[in-house]
């Protein structure tokens, strides 16, 4: 019967690492939800106000909204195949190296940072942008 060998286990570097990245990707994700939630919440009282009548109703902004949104899901789209292949190779290697899930996990933390990238752009773009104009 053959010897089986004891699995390799990932450096402490790399574990460090691994900690940094998914606490960096958890603060972009918090400070995405909430610059959206902003943004959303300064358009819906424009929308209200020009509703009432209370201002012009800005159609630049509305347009802005959509055309945002579908470039950022395309974005989106072309981080999440192209991470996804990487992820994929990865995987293939986990059959012989115990090493790779570590690996597969930066893999993973660094694909959903490049996804989250278009949207963390927009929405803290749109949220200080439209805090400005309300500030005048």
């Amino acid at each position: 019967m053959a010897r089986r060998r004891s699995p390799r286990r990932a450096s402490p570097a790399a574990s460090a690492a691994l900690g940094v990245d998914a606490l960096q990707a958890a603060v972009k994700s918090a400070e995405m939800l909430t610059a959206a939630a902003v943004t959303i919440g300064l358009r819906t009282s424009a929308m209200g106000a020009a509703w009432q009548g209370w201002r012009p109703h800005d159609h630049r902004e509305n347009t802005r909204m959509v055309t945002e949104k579908m470039a950022a899901a395309g974005e989106f789209a072309a981080a999440a195949g192209s991470n996804m292949i990487a992820m994929q190779t990865e995987m293939l290697r986990l059959w012989t190296d115990v090493g790779a899930w570590s690996r597969l996990a930066t893999l993973g933390l660094s694909g959903y940072s490049a996804m989250l990238k278009p949207y963390h752009t927009r929405t803290t773009a749109n949220a200080k942008r439209l805090g400005r104009s309300k500030r005048r």
